[in-house]
């Protein structure tokens, strides 16, 4: 019984998508778009299935994973992009990125078969700036030095 408790805590933990250094996380906060590019920061807030690692793709490219206060950004080229977010589904997202602007998206979840399913949704500058102060930079954020 006790060997039973012990490999679930392992496993769950092995879900669990970690904290970059305080560092990283002050600095990527603070981040500002230029004119030749956009800034999007995706984030999850806590809540159902806070645990479970969500990966995330701007077009075909990895951008990284998140779980639950967890956020990661990236720099993007002022065009069309679609960003994905991927858990026991595939959820798109297209947006056209203006040049000096930032974007936050939010990694919804609900219940699915076997995982949780997700959905990207844009917010509004105030709702992610407020939402984004509650998270901490992912470890596997692509684009953090």
């Amino acid at each position: 019984m006790k060997t039973a408790f012990v490999l679930i805590a392992f496993l769950l933990g092995a879900c669990v998508v970690q904290k970059a250094p305080v560092e990283l996380d002050l600095k990527a906060k603070k981040l500002n778009p230029t004119d030749n590019n956009a800034l999007v920061y995706v984030f999850r807030t806590g809540g159902f299935g806070s645990g479970l690692r969500g990966t995330i793709i701007c077009d075909n490219n990895y951008l990284g994973s998140i779980g639950g206060l967890r956020y990661l950004y990236t720099f993007q080229e002022p065009k069309k992009h679609t960003f994905y977010g991927i858990t026991e589904n595939k959820s798109g997202l297209e947006l056209v990125l203006e040049p000096g602007k930032t974007y936050y998206l939010q990694q919804r979840l609900r219940f699915g078969y076997f995982t949780a399913r997700n959905r990207l949704v844009l917010l509004t500058d105030a709702e992610g700036k407020e939402l984004l102060l509650l998270c901490k930079l992912s470890s596997d954020c692509s684009t953090a030095n």
